[in-house]
């Protein structure tokens, strides 16, 4: 149960050449989860490892044969204490189980309350099976010395013989951000380090160019040494930089898809007041079957929660993606609502079918599908436009518009508001071609 891991991505296109770190010395001033420690092991480099975070200076102490004092401070997690008193690959696996516990311990929704009941309750099992997953990840992994030094500082004075690979935080207070609850259960022999503001990471990527380097950034520099571009998702690439003798490379995802031979919608269909609209729940590998026949080239999507089909009179017409809200709201109204990561209609001369789809997403039935599945309130749908325009003639007149940003529009609507005979008769009242 590792956090903070690498791209799967980024591990390959290290791991294909990882012999340009034969007979080098590697300092890696952000180990995280290891993942590059792990790539490199059987190699004979030299391995510098450091971190200055909880999970990782465990893992880094451990694997360099220190110890690292770790002690419950929250008499709510006293239970914890046991386990912390284990050997390393206990206290290990302690830590990352209460690390994802704790994500849910608010307990806005249902589902939060759930899993971390779950978690409590099954927390021996969990623990067992972690140390075992856990000792077997690391016992290749060898490195020559752990620090827990700022990495900035750790690379200000640096010696010029070390090859310098970091994968930066790309976002001030990453850190904190993730384990600042974790942090206030537990308490350690912490270090001291500064933010890694904007001015402080321009600095610390200075360093590393100073010698042989290696790092990423979640965004093109106007700088030397672009050697790959790793596409990970809708409107988001991944720059690698290095001086190393890396091929060139441009990836980009891969979706597995699995065929499907449901009957489309013909196209002089007549849609009259009883038609009947149902959805069938599917899978994510389906779904990638349509969006190959049916978006636009060049449009990047990505997996959800809850994939849907959308039938009109046993005929397939549309499609539907769902997942939890992550960003751009606050919790407590986001566990009210649903996440539209995608929807779609097939390729059909019938005007307007695509504003069929949207309002059937306003629906009791749709609503009462979600909370079954995501276990919460579902108010309201949130969604994306990706476009510099001022609307989308997509959403036009169905959703609300909730935001203009750079380069894209939030949408949003309550949900359960008619049923699906109701967003029938509005879609032939409003859409229609008569």
């Amino acid at each position: 149960m590792f956090v903070g891991s690498i791209n799967s991505k980024i591990r390959n296109l290290i791991f294909t050449e990882r012999e340009i770190f034969q007979d080098q010395k590697v300092c890696i001033g952000c180990s995280g989860n290891f993942t590059v420690e792990q790539i490199l092991a059987g190699l004979s480099c030299k391995i510098w490892s450091n971190d200055v975070a909880l999970y990782s200076s465990l893992i880094g102490n451990h694997l360099a044969g220190n110890e690292l004092r770790v002690e419950v401070t929250d008499p709510e997690y006293d239970w914890i204490a046991r386990y912390l008193k284990h050997d390393p690959m206990g206290r290990i696996a302690a830590v990352s189980l209460l690390f994802e516990m704790l994500k849910h311990e608010r307990g806005n929704n249902l589902q939060q309350i759930r899993m971390y009941a779950h978690y409590r309750g099954c927390f021996d099992d969990y623990f067992r099976k972690s140390r075992d997953r856990i000792t077997a990840s690391l016992k290749n992994i060898r490195i020559d010395q752990y620090t827990m030094t700022d990495v900035h500082e750790l690379y200000r004075d640096l010696s010029p013989e070390w090859i310098r690979l970091a994968f930066l935080p790309t976002y001030v207070g990453g850190y904190e951000k993730l384990y600042a609850r974790l942090e206030k259960v537990i308490t350690w022999d912490a270090p001291k380090y500064e933010m890694l503001s904007r001015e402080r990471y321009e600095e610390t990527v200075t360093y590393m160019r100073r010698g042989k380097y290696f790092y990423l950034s979640d965004y093109e520099r106007e700088e030397e040494g672009l050697f790959a571009i790793v596409k990970t998702g809708r409107l988001k690439n991944v720059y690698l930089y290095s001086n190393l003798p890396f091929r060139k490379a441009y990836i980009t995802p891969y979706a597995k898809f699995t065929k499907s031979n449901f009957a489309y919608l013909p196209a002089d269909y007549q849609i009259t007041e009883k038609s009947k609209v149902t959805f069938k729940k599917t899978d994510n590998q389906r779904l990638n079957y349509y969006k190959n026949l049916f978006l636009k080239k060049g449009i990047d999507y990505t997996t959800g929660v809850s994939p849907l089909l959308v039938f009109l009179d046993g005929f397939l017409f549309g499609f539907l993606l769902f997942d939890v809200i992550r960003y751009g709201m606050d919790q407590d109204r986001a566990t009210r609502g649903i996440y539209m990561l995608s929807d779609f209609v097939i390729a059909s001369p019938i005007p307007k079918i695509s504003k069929l789809l949207l309002l059937c997403t306003k629906t009791k039935e749709l609503q009462a599908i979600l909370r079954d599945k995501f276990m919460q309130p579902v108010d309201f749908l949130l969604t994306t436009a990706f476009t510099d325009k001022p609307v989308s003639m997509k959403y036009r007149g169905v959703y609300e518009l909730m935001k203009r940003g750079n380069g894209f529009l939030q949408y949003t609507t309550p949900c359960g508001v008619m049923n699906t005979e109701e967003a029938i008769k509005l879609w032939i009242r409003k859409y229609r071609s008569h």
